[in-house]
């Protein structure tokens, strides 16, 4: 049976505390090195009990930031995902060890300047 372990979505926006702005929160993804005014991501997770206990699983997780000033415009993306097996260890609490396989990317960066300098 297929069956869809996490679906997450997380969006900030507007004011933030003077010391730390909006950031990406990913697993596999650096914490706090993608930031910026706005701030957006979303992970999938699924599982697939094929036998007994043993699983496979599949993520995909993806998060961007928007940065604006008076003298341009910068967006960060970046993603991350993988596949995976586990084996359910107690059925009672839904507790699986898994070995897992990640394949993050390095983060698309564009900058627009929107005003001459």
């Amino acid at each position: 049976m297929l069956r869809l372990q996490t679906l997450e979505l997380h969006y900030h926006r507007g004011s933030h505390s003077c010391r730390v702005r909006p950031f990406v929160q990913l697993r596999g993804v650096p914490a706090m090195r993608y930031h910026g005014d706005h701030m957006a991501s979303a992970e999938l997770e699924a599982r697939w009990q094929f036998f007994g206990r043993w699983s496979i699983v599949g993520f995909g997780r993806a998060g961007t930031t928007h940065s604006y000033d008076r003298a341009f415009t910068a967006t960060q993306n970046v993603g991350s995902g993988g596949v995976g097996f586990g084996y359910e260890l107690a059925c009672k609490f839904g507790l699986h060890g898994e070995v897992e396989e990640r394949w993050p990317r390095k983060p698309v960066t564009s900058t627009e300047r929107l005003h001459g300098a």
